[in-house]
């Protein structure tokens, strides 16, 4: 748990040190649920660090654990992440096979890991060239959020909203949405997807940039 910890502020080497401790401990006494908790920590690192070869092991070995435990809550994290995993290495094809034995792309979460789970299905979709599914499904999870104070910013959530907008070419609201994700992030003290937002609102200037231009360029050509 201190390596999930560590890993979500962005301190990858001791996060890496303390998972693989765990992990060393839950082999030697025969525990399978931290068996398969420290191969997810070690995968959800080591995606976070955009290493992908490095992260699927684990996530698959941190799948099977899951399944054979039957926890809901391991099998929703290992599948997503192992499909992350495949999104960064190239392979869309790989990560929605993944996705699909564990919840159809249309269906309901019924708990926390079954709420992982779609949101991975929204990430594909932007990968796969679907902002409005990705929209769609962010937009889901958002309105879904359990609990009564919704007043933090839920930013994994508005980052992927964030990107979908961008996508779609609906800048303002891309704009106000990754805001929106930066003060979660910063609030939570979670670097690594702070740089997540970070990069998509790079990503949204450079269009502002791109569309002044043309804007200019057509203003250039009527005088």
């Amino acid at each position: 748990v201190l390596g999930q910890t560590l890993a979500a502020y962005g301190e990858f080497g001791a996060a890496l040190v303390h998972a693989a401790d765990g992990l060393r401990i839950a082999t030697e006494i025969g525990h399978q649920q931290w068996q398969c908790g420290a191969h997810c920590m070690l995968g959800v690192t080591y995606v976070a660090m955009l290493a992908p070869d490095r992260a699927s092991p684990h996530l698959t070995a941190s799948l099977a654990l899951g399944r054979a435990l039957g926890s809901a809550w391991w099998m929703g994290m290992g599948a997503g992440y192992l499909a992350l995993a495949h999104l960064l290495a190239g392979s869309p094809s790989r990560a929605e096979s993944i996705l699909a034995e564990v919840m159809p792309p249309a269906g309901v979460p019924r708990n926390a890991g079954e709420r992982r789970t779609v949101w991975t299905w929204g990430e594909l979709a932007l990968a796969q060239g679907k902002p409005e599914e990705a929209l769609r499904v962010a937009d889901d999870l958002i309105a879904s959020t359990p609990g009564q104070d919704r007043s933090q910013p839920i930013p994994t959530l508005l980052r992927l909203k964030g990107e979908a907008l961008l996508a779609l070419r609906r800048l303002d609201e891309a704009e106000r949405t990754l805001e929106d994700a930066k003060l979660g992030a910063i609030q939570r003290g979670a670097t690594p997807l702070l740089w997540q937002v970070h990069r998509a609102l790079v990503r949204l200037r450079l269009a502002r940039a791109v569309e002044v231009h043309g804007l200019a360029v057509q203003l250039d050509r009527a005088l």
